[in-house]
């Protein structure tokens, strides 16, 4: 079962310890099999554990991914994404009444190195647009948009803000690392 790199790997050293490349398919393979929990768990780097098994996050199929033109930005040692979710979508005062409505978007990550204290001293996170613009997701500085876990800090939970018109009901949206994965979210509200 793959478990690596979701950015296609062509070698072993694109892959984590103790992984291999299936160049047939672009894919790491072998590393810890089981886990429990979530994200890296006891994962190889560049894997996470979904459903008790150690895999490589969904491969990046969406249009964001393909019309996405700095794809030598990615790789598998910066922060992975492994999971985002819908938190939320409501007309507040955080948008402009051209786009009055914020979505919500809690995108969950692994790193190797801590994460910084505060959500503005986070840098090379970034979320691209179907039309393949990469832009810098707005993060609320209110109690609860940017948290950082672990002994090392090595897991953060991030809520980015994305303001769509009022009439929206989902969004394609690809969030990266510098150094990561990308990662295709479509956002249904």
């Amino acid at each position: 079962m793959a478990t690596g790199t979701n950015t296609g790997c062509t070698k072993n050293s694109d892959c984590a310890t103790g992984e291999t490349c299936n160049t047939s398919t672009g894919q790491c393979e072998g590393g810890t099999t089981t886990c429990s929990g979530e994200g890296r768990a006891t994962c190889s780097y560049g894997s996470a554990c979904y459903s008790s098994t150690c895999q490589a996050p969904p491969a990046p199929t969406c249009e964001n991914y393909n019309n996405f033109g700095n794809k030598s930005a990615l790789g598998t040692t910066g922060p992975i994404i492994f999971k985002a979710a819908t938190t939320s979508a409501a007309i507040d005062s955080f948008c402009d009444a051209s786009a009055p409505k914020r979505v919500k978007i809690t995108i969950s990550a692994y790193s190797s190195t801590p994460f910084p204290q505060t959500a503005a001293e986070l840098n090379g996170f970034l979320y691209v647009l179907v039309n393949g613009t990469t832009r810098t997701p707005v993060v609320s500085t209110s109690s609860g948009n940017y948290v950082v876990s672990g002994t090392n800090r090595e897991r953060a939970d991030i809520v980015a803000n994305i303001c769509v018109a009022s009439s929206s009901n989902t969004t394609s949206l690809g969030y990266y690392f510098t150094g990561g994965n990308f990662f295709c979210f479509q956002s249904t509200y």
